[in-house]
């Protein structure tokens, strides 16, 4: 028994001695005092070194605040690093670390974007001639401003402008001229001879005409030879010089001079004739050019006809303006593009203006209400892609050549005709403030209408106008009778007596021998009480127009009667019956029978 218990007392004494228990007993008090100073430091630590445990202190080292608690029991103390500042380190990190991601994701979707992206090419730089040429372009009267405007815009040129002429001097090549607007004629200039003709009275005309051609001689060669191989790259034919081989010749063309002249000359009797054969002359023996055809067409031939170069000569109080036309061969700059239609009506210059004007924008509903054979809307449908266009007018065969004139262009898909008449209908199928702007050229009542229906239909165009167009929006229109157009913009007003139109412009154009003015105006005001009392009236007046029609039908269809009746034409049956259809044609063959 003793031997027993004496090993199992080494055998307690040598698991209390034995090094794992040790270990064990060591992690167990250093957990239990880990747990204590979380607990302290989760209910009465705070950061940055303010209050802590009553029986601590702290210290800051380095931007890190480190709390030192006393334990009492084991006279000892502990630093433990605050539990936040590991924590924010952590958030900072992760900060950084979606950045960085987020810089990524930029740098990715802008690659992606560039690549998905159409790449912008940069305009095609315009072709050049060796040197510089004098030019004229030649516009209608009033417009002459807005085409230095446009070559301004195009191709950043200077010009001196006066009334239908505009000059100006450029090495660009005059192929890039086939895309301006608002000139009708481009001429390479030779020779501008500014003087007044003050004392012509006093001279005989055959001087006169002497002189023009002496002016053309004085020049010289060179500016002729310039002018020429000018219009020969404008009409794309390759120049022969004379300094070629002799398996190409240099052929000398043949010219046709037209002479137009204006002011005294034409008082005092200068011929235009003899002026084009002297200064014809002048260049067979200058250049030795062929001007042969000049005789044959100037003597009743028609110059659109001619195929060879013509010699442009213009002559008035102010100068005398020489040169050669270009683009002959196309027609012209009125009739390049598929400019012309098949049925004209406005010239295009002034359609594009009136389109210019308007400040068309993309995803823009433009509406002409009296449209006629849709000259504008055309004109504004191939500058102005990216819009919607709708006209109408009230005569049907109008409308009908329009169609022909879109559907010619290739203009079908932007363009919809329609008929309607604004004094009895409206513009029907167009709802109330949904059109941003509206071109009209109203009738001046010369050729289309009367003074008498323009006070009718001008106000009926204004309330539509008002009526389906948004606020701001602009409206462009032409006319010949200006008094009438500016009184029944100033009229309409609200019921408070403001004004509903403002007047942003006034256009004076010379349309052949008709003075015209384009008036551009812009809505201040909705007046939808106004326009809706109007379209009541309009419903009220064409109900009563049409009990009209009905009565002088009853009338007129009671005459027949009675005149059947006398002349027993007819049975009495068929008097009797109510069917209108049958009764005309039974009438005809009756009487047709005798």
């Amino acid at each position: 028994t003793t031997t027993t218990t004496t090993t199992t007392t080494m055998a307690m004494a040598m698991d209390k001695c034995s090094p794992k228990k040790k270990n064990k007993k060591k992690k167990k008090k250093k957990k239990d005092e880990k747990e204590q100073t979380r607990k302290i430091i989760k209910s009465k630590c705070r950061i940055n070194g303010e209050d802590v445990v009553d029986d601590g202190k702290t210290q800051n080292c380095n931007n890190s605040s480190v709390i030192i608690i006393e334990d009492t029991k084991k006279g000892h103390k502990k630093n433990v690093k605050d539990t936040k500042k590991r924590t924010t380190v952590k958030a900072t990190k992760a900060v950084e670390k979606a950045e960085k991601s987020k810089k990524r994701r930029r740098k990715s979707n802008a690659m992606l974007s560039s690549s998905l992206q159409k790449p912008q090419i940069a305009p095609a730089p315009l072709p050049r001639l060796k040197s510089s040429q004098k030019y004229l372009a030649t516009c209608g009267r009033g417009m002459h401003s807005y085409v230095a405007e446009e070559l301004k815009e195009r191709f950043d040129l200077y010009s001196e402008s006066n009334e239908g002429r505009v000059f100006f001097e450029t090495d660009i090549s005059p192929r890039a001229f086939l895309a301006l607007r608002t000139v009708e004629r481009i001429v390479c200039l030779v020779v501008r001879f500014q003087g007044t003709n003050e004392g012509l009275n006093s001279v005989d005309p055959r001087e006169v005409s002497a002189s023009i051609a002496e002016i053309c001689r004085e020049r010289g060669k060179k500016p002729w030879q310039r002018a020429y191989k000018c219009w020969n790259h404008a009409e794309k034919i390759e120049a022969l010089s004379s300094s070629s081989s002799s398996s190409s010749p240099y052929i000398p063309p043949s010219f046709l001079v037209n002479a137009k002249l204006r002011g005294g000359y034409r008082e005092c009797g200068v011929d235009g004739r003899i002026t084009a054969a002297r200064v014809s002359n002048v260049l067979k023996e200058m250049l030795a050019w062929k001007p042969e055809a000049s005789l044959r067409y100037m003597n009743g031939g028609r110059i659109e006809d001619f195929q060879g170069v013509e010699i442009y000569l213009h002559a008035n109080d102010h100068e005398i303006v020489v040169g050669l036309p270009l683009f002959r061969s196309v027609g012209g700059l009125l009739n390049c593009g598929g400019r012309t239609l098949a049925f004209p009506g406005l010239r295009p210059t002034t359609a594009w203006l009136m389109a210019k004007l308007a400040n068309i924008e993309d995803g823009d509903l433009v509406v002409d209400a009296t449209m006629g054979v849709g000259a504008i809307l055309i004109e504004a449908a191939r500058s102005f892609k990216h819009a919607t266009y709708i006209g109408g007018d009230c005569d049907l065969e109008m409308v009908s050549k329009a169609k022909i004139n879109i559907e010619a262009a290739g203009l079908q898909s932007k363009i919809e005709a329609r008929h309607w008449d604004v004094t009895k209908t409206g513009i029907r199928g167009v709802e109330e403030n949904s059109v941003h702007r509206v071109l009209a050229d109203l009738p001046f009542g010369l050729q289309h209408g009367s003074q008498e229906t323009n006070r009718l239909l001008y106000p009926e165009v204004l309330s539509e106008t008002e009526r389906i167009m948004k606020l701001s929006g602009l409206a462009v229109f032409l006319t010949s009778d200006t008094t009438l157009l500016k009184e029944t913009l100033m009229m309409r007003k609200d019921n408070d007596g403001n004004a509903v139109w403002e007047i942003k412009k006034r256009i004076p154009l010379q349309m052949g021998e008709i003075h015209a003015e384009i008036f551009v105006v812009a809505k201040l005001r909705n007046d939808e009480k106004g326009w809706m009392i109007r379209r009541m009236a309009r419903k009220k007046a064409a109900e009563d127009l049409r009990e009209a029609q009905r009565k002088q039908a009853q009338i007129e269809a009671k005459r027949c009667l009675s005149v059947v009746r006398q002349h027993n034409m007819v049975p009495r049956s068929l008097l009797m019956s109510r069917r209108k259809k049958t009764l005309p044609s039974a009438i005809k063959k009756r009487a047709a029978r005798g």
